[in-house]
C-alpha cells in the first residue's frame, strides 16, 4: 500500500512539472503582423525622402510591446524609430534598407541599432519585410552653350526676314540631342525649327521672339510648340536668348 502510494505521489509530481514545463514553452504569443505596401524606390539627392503615411499597411499585429526596424539586406539593424514615416532613407546614401514590423514581451534581448536580427533572443514575432530602394541621382551633364550675335530686328513688310547663316554662333554646347526654339518674351513656345535660320520672322508679326539654343537627354518631357519653357521636365539646358 504504502508503495502505491509513493508511485502515485511521484506520478502527480511528474504531470505537475510537466504541465510547468509545457506552461514556460508556449506562453510566446505574439505576431509581427503582416505589412502591404508597394516596394520604394528613392533618389539620393539632398532632399528628403520619407515613406507616406498611408504607403504601409499593417494587419493582424499583436503583442505588449511593438517597434518598427529598419535594416540592411544583411538584416544589421540600422535604426529603431517610432515609425515607418519618421526615416529620412535620403539621409542613408545608396543602398537597399528593408523596414519590419516586431512584436515582442518584456525580456527581449539584442533590440539595438548595430546589431543583426539574428541577435534577438526571446519571445518575439517580426512582419515581412518592405524593401525601400535608395538610387543615385541622374547626373545631369549637358550644356545649351553660349549664343554670339543679333539682336536682330525685322520690318514686317511681307517680305521673308530670316537670319543669315553666319549671324549667331554656337559655343560649347554639348549633349545628346539639341534642339532650336523660339519662343515670345513670357517662354511660350512659338516653334521649334530645324536651325535658326529657318523661321520667316516676318510671318510672325509685330513684336518680339526669343531664339535659344537647347541641349536634352532623350527624358526629357515638355518640348512642343505651345507650351511654355516652364514645362520643360527633364535633363536639358538652354542656352542664353537672342532677340
Amino acid at each position: 500500500m504504502q508503495k502505491n502510494k509513493i508511485l502515485t505521489l511521484f506520478f502527480l509530481v511528474c504531470c505537475f512539472h510537466g504541465f510547468l514545463f509545457s506552461q514556460e514553452t508556449n506562453t510566446c504569443d505574439v505576431s509581427g503582423g503582416t505589412l502591404s505596401g508597394e516596394l520604394f524606390e528613392f533618389i539620393i539627392d539632398g532632399n528628403a525622402d520619407n515613406i507616406p503615411a498611408d504607403g504601409i499597411m499593417l494587419a493582424d499585429a499583436y503583442g505588449p510591446n511593438s517597434q518598427w526596424v529598419v535594416t540592411d539586406e544583411s538584416g544589421n539593424i540600422l535604426g529603431l524609430p517610432p515609425s515607418f514615416t519618421a526615416p529620412n532613407f535620403d539621409a542613408a546614401g545608396v543602398g537597399v534598407c528593408i523596414v519590419y514590423h516586431l512584436a515582442y514581451e518584456d525580456g527581449l534581448i539584442g533590440l539595438a541599432a548595430g546589431n543583426n536580427l539574428s541577435d534577438l533572443d526571446g519571445c518575439f514575432s517580426l512582419s515581412n519585410g518592405i524593401p525601400v530602394i535608395r538610387v543615385a541621382e541622374a547626373i545631369c551633364d549637358v550644356n545649351g552653350g553660349i549664343l554670339i550675335g543679333g539682336p536682330f530686328e525685322f520690318i514686317v513688310d511681307g517680305a521673308a526676314d530670316n537670319i543669315p547663316a553666319d549671324a549667331i554662333t554656337v559655343l560649347d554646347a554639348s549633349g545628346s540631342n539639341s534642339q532650336w526654339v523660339v519662343t515670345d518674351e513670357s517662354g511660350n513656345i512659338l516653334g521649334l525649327p530645324p536651325s535658326f535660320t529657318a523661321p520667316d520672322f516676318d510671318g510672325a508679326g509685330v513684336g518680339v521672339c526669343i531664339v535659344y539654343h537647347l541641349s536634352y537627354e532623350d527624358d526629357l518631357a515638355g518640348l512642343a510648340a505651345g507650351n511654355n519653357l516652364s514645362d520643360l521636365d527633364g535633363c536639358f539646358s538652354l542656352s542664353n536668348g537672342i532677340s
